[in-house]
């Protein structure tokens, strides 16, 4: 087997300036000096490598270079500091102001901190190379601003940069959908929330010279379209932006019993929470083209309460409508007997389930909000349906009939050859207890349906069961001979049940 493969590491060498005692930071943050002649561990791979020279005051910090370790290897770069001078004269409105000079690594967008630190206004000694250059105003009393230079070398030859940290201007103009436009221009300080400036488009900002995040609100939309973006601005020029913006329209009708009724309509994004803002119907209202979901809050919803309406698209220079008809149902129940209408009929309807049961209108129609209900009619009869339960929608107009079709069973009752009077009982097939009773030969009025009938003539009784009545059926019942050929005078007074036959 191989020898295990030896240490991964960096051990830098350096060639600075006498008198200068150096240093390395080497990414994500290892830190040792130069006179520590041990290597230091590394993972293989690429590291970025800094180095920071000390002599007094005097501090030498070249842009960083990347340096490639192999496992098992040591890489030993060679780094040779030189020194450079430079003046930075910041003025701000033409007067010498104190500011700091920092040096980035060229590429770095001036983000984290700078290889180092000096003051403007006065030459200074750096190391030499190539950097990105940020001059800000030093004065706490002062706005602030900030001027930068990119890609700057610095050499044994003095550099002198000239910083003007005085005002500018920004002038935005804004269109929608291809016409001139209101909106917000609000400037902020990247990582600040409070704005520095604010203005109406096409009116001049004023602002020190420096880095800024310019928002533009449109004036007219109600989704608070904003366009953002980062900007420089530079002393003593004006900056000219254009923005623009793409919408559409949103209106919304809401109606009940064909009129139109106030209504709150409160826009959200798809799958949000809370809405972001709200407005009266119809509207309509200007919006960013997008999927929007509705909740409409209006009296004539009644005990619904808010509606939702969800996945409105708006599309750009198109009007979207949407109708949200608030008429509840109507009901007409229709009562016949026979085919005929009944003159007079009691009529429920409630809740299915045994819910409160709603008044009809004064025309005698049931007007329902969306829900499950039941219908029972009665007659004077004492004569009872029910129909349901059944469902409504919003602005459903429903018809319902309840058929009392009546049909008719005569019995005729014989000895032999001979009719003669008897009661006659007339019971659902099974039941104990009669539905309806008469004589023989008359014609009794029942539902279609299977009956059982008892038959009494005197002491006799004849029962036939299993009759299938559909509309009219005549049936005879044979009484034995031996027994009286008429009811005896005064024998069962006519409504009466024989005792005991109510248990059948």
């Amino acid at each position: 087997m191989g020898a295990a493969p030896g240490p991964t590491a960096i051990a830098p060498t350096y060639d600075s300036p006498k008198g200068f005692v150096c240093g390395h930071r080497i990414r994500p943050g290892v830190c040792a000096d130069a006179g520590d002649a041990a290597p230091i561990a590394v993972e293989p791979g690429t590291h970025r490598l800094r180095v920071c020279c000390r002599a007094e005051d005097t501090v030498l910090a070249p842009p960083p270079i990347d340096v490639t370790v192999k496992a098992g290897e040591t890489a030993r770069p060679a780094i040779a500091v030189r020194t450079a001078k430079m003046r930075v004269e910041a003025r701000r409105s033409g007067v010498l102001s104190a500011a700091h000079v920092d040096l980035y690594p060229v590429g770095a967008g001036f983000e984290g901190a700078a290889l180092v630190r000096v003051p403007a206004n006065r030459t200074v000694v750096v190391a030499s190379g190539r950097y990105d250059v940020l001059v800000t105003l030093a004065d706490d009393q002062a706005p602030r601003a900030e001027v930068a230079f990119e890609r700057v070398t610095l050499s044994a030859k003095k550099k002198i940069l000239r910083a003007d940290l005085s005002d500018g201007g920004l002038i935005v103009s804004v269109e929608r959908d291809g016409r001139a436009a209101d909106a917000a221009v609000r400037a902020f300080v990247p990582g600040k929330k409070r704005d520095v400036g604010l203005v109406s488009a096409k009116e001049e900002l004023r602002l020190p010279a420096g880095r800024y995040r310019i928002e533009t609100e449109l004036g007219s939309s109600f989704d608070y379209a904003t366009n953002r973006r980062a900007i420089w601005i530079e002393a003593g020029k004006t900056t000219r932006l254009k923005e623009r913006f793409d919408t559409g329209t949103l209106a919304v009708k809401v109606t009940a019993d064909g009129t139109a009724v106030p209504a709150i309509v409160r826009l959200s994004r798809p799958g949000a929470a809370d809405y972001f803002n709200y407005f009266e119907a119809p509207g309509p209202v200007t919006l960013s083209p997008g999927v929007y979901d509705l909740t409409i809050a209006a009296d004539a919803a009644g005990p619904l309460g808010p509606q939702r309406i969800e996945g409105v698209r708006v599309t750009k220079k198109r009007r979207t409508e949407r109708a949200l008809d608030l008429t509840r149902a109507t009901l007409t129940v229709r009562i016949v007997k026979n085919g005929n209408p009944v003159g007079f009929a009691e009529v429920d309807v409630h809740a299915a389930g045994g819910g409160s049961s709603v008044a009809p209108e004064t025309d005698g129609a049931f007007r329902l909000w969306p829900g499950r209900y039941e219908i029972v009619a009665r007659l004077e009869s004492g004569a009872e349906l029910t129909d349901g339960p059944f469902s409504v929608s919003l602005g459903q107009r429903v018809t319902k009939t309840l058929a009392f079709d009546r049909a008719f069973i005569t019995v005729r009752a014989r000895r032999g050859p001979t009719d003669v009077d008897a009661k006659v009982f007339v019971y659902k097939h099974g039941a104990t207890k009669p539905i309806a009773q008469g004589l023989a030969r008359e014609r009794i009025e029942v539902f279609p349906g299977v009956y059982d009938v008892k038959v009494v003539a005197g002491a006799d009784a004849q029962w036939q069961q299993r009759l299938a009545l559909e509309d009219s059926l005549v049936v005879t019942v044979d009484l034995p001979e031996h027994a009286e050929e008429a009811l005896p005078a005064g024998d069962l007074p006519e409504g009466d049940l024989p005792e005991g036959d109510a248990d059948g």
